[in-house]
């Protein structure tokens, strides 16, 4: 049954760690399911917890690849959304923050380009709030997420895209007063850390406008 299923798949989940080939056989149980519910056995369709453990499977895997299987996944849950109905799994903020994890841990330490798609993944989240699925809110710990990836990169523009990353969150907060989005702990150590520095202070940034919100 469904149980048994997810059960299956949440174990190779946890096997994918030490076990290369463990996204895959976590893919086959999900296709299997897809298929049997095809055929009309709707007690063993999947639902939204089977693709987070898929998600899983891949964002530890730690490499590109793997974050590109993820993010595509993503977008295959909202594909079979649309054309089943009475399938239930669209992605929740666990899955985006899932996919999120897997661009922050892409490559070690992280690149400019990855912590870029793991922002542009945050973007589609706030796309898909704004259209109306607002189980789908932002909240701090994606922001928290990719906050700490600058922070430790030692990227030579770390602290402006820290910088520019606050911005948007006061933007946000302001558009969406109810969200719960607290500026991380990992931003304040940083302007606590830097308060000596030359550079502009993270909170004299606010009032400018952010230059990478799509």
């Amino acid at each position: 049954d469904r149980r048994s299923y997810n059960t299956a798949m949440n174990a190779w989940s946890k096997q994918a760690k030490y076990d290369m080939e463990a996204p895959k056989y976590c893919r086959r149980i999900l296709d299997e399911r897809l298929d049997l519910y095809r055929a009309g056995y709707t007690e063993f369709q999947p639902d939204t917890l089977s693709f987070l453990f898929l998600l899983q499977a891949w964002a530890v895997r730690g490499n590109v690849h793997a974050a590109k299987q993820a993010e595509s996944i993503l977008q295959e849950m909202w594909r079979l959304q649309m054309e089943h109905s009475d399938l239930y799994i669209s992605p929740n903020g666990n899955c985006y923050h899932t996919v999120m994890q897997a661009w922050v841990e892409a490559s070690c330490p992280p690149t400019r380009e990855n912590l870029h798609s793991a922002r542009t993944v945050l973007w589609e989240m706030w796309n898909r709030f704004g259209w109306g699925a607002k189980w789908l809110a932002p909240k701090t710990e994606q922001y928290e997420l990719i906050l700490s990836a600058w922070y430790k990169s030692n990227h030579t523009n770390a602290k402006e895209e820290m910088q520019n990353i606050l911005v948007e969150m006061r933007q946000r907060k302001e558009q969406y007063p109810h969200l719960i989005l607290e500026i991380p702990k990992i931003l304040l150590d940083h302007q606590h850390h830097h308060h000596n520095d030359n550079d502009e202070p993270v909170e004299k940034m606010e009032n400018k406008k952010h230059p990478f919100m799509p």
